[in-house]
């Protein structure tokens, strides 16, 4: 595959975080990461190197969070709907991720209309697909970027553990933020909002209101981690400019 620099990677990444301030979910970044990485490789390889960086990423917050659950089920002692509801959901993207590994990307391709084959937008999604196609045949290749999203959950399960300390909240669990925050972030990837913004606070109230803070305390979680979001967000800005 191509070779692309660390620097140029971490610019394109804080250009991404920039725009994400008015893109739909967290997830709308990687359409400016896919743009801007094409003008280094071909466009199929640059979108498909974000969508496998995309795709690890949710696998992991999926596992993790599973994991967490089943190895401790009485996380949720007296929140048991909380349980139910989210097994299933997360279950549900499993099942997503499945299809992919089974190539469901494929008998999707060779579904479209024969109409449109020859056309720009086949030739590209034919490209994209061939290039993911490399992806399943080197999976040690994704052991690292594997690695890495797991280092970043584990990261973000931190900061949110240390900025309820540090505004005051000690009685946090730390198993059940390890639930919990994978959830938020994978409901934030569905575009339904700019930048996530209502669906992480909606679900900030819905884990976190009575069972570790107050309501008042939750909002002031919430808007802390906007400010959060924010601040890298503008230094993107000034790495576009």
């Amino acid at each position: 595959g191509a070779r692309v620099g660390f620097g140029t990677l971490l610019r394109f990444h804080f250009v991404g975080l920039f725009f994400q301030l008015v893109l739909p979910a967290s997830s709308g970044t990687d359409l400016v990461k896919g743009a801007y990485l094409s003008r280094t490789t071909g466009k199929e390889q640059a979108f498909a190197s974000v969508i496998m960086g995309r795709i690890v990423g949710l696998a992991v917050l999926v596992v993790f969070a599973l994991a967490l659950y089943l190895l401790q089920p009485g996380v949720f002692s007296g929140s048991a709907d909380i349980g139910q509801h989210f097994i299933g959901a997360l279950l549900g993207v499993g099942v997503l991720l499945l299809l992919f590994v089974l190539k469901a990307d494929v008998w999707l391709l060779r579904t479209l209309p024969q109409g449109m084959r020859g056309n720009a937008v086949y030739r590209f999604l034919d490209g994209l697909q061939q290039a993911l196609v490399k992806y399943r045949t080197r999976y040690l290749y994704l052991l690292p970027c594997t690695i890495a999203s797991l280092g970043i959950v584990i990261c973000m399960v931190l900061v949110h553990l240390f900025l309820f300390y540090a505004m005051g909240v000690t009685d946090v669990s730390l198993r059940y933020l390890c639930f919990a925050v994978p959830i938020v972030l994978i409901a934030t990837m569905v575009p339904v909002s700019i930048n996530g913004l209502g669906v992480r606070e909606a679900l900030y109230f819905y884990f976190f209101s009575g069972s570790i803070a107050m309501h008042e305390q939750v909002l002031a979680f919430s808007v802390l981690k906007i400010a959060m979001l924010v601040i890298p967000s503008l230094l993107g800005g000034g790495v576009y400019l």
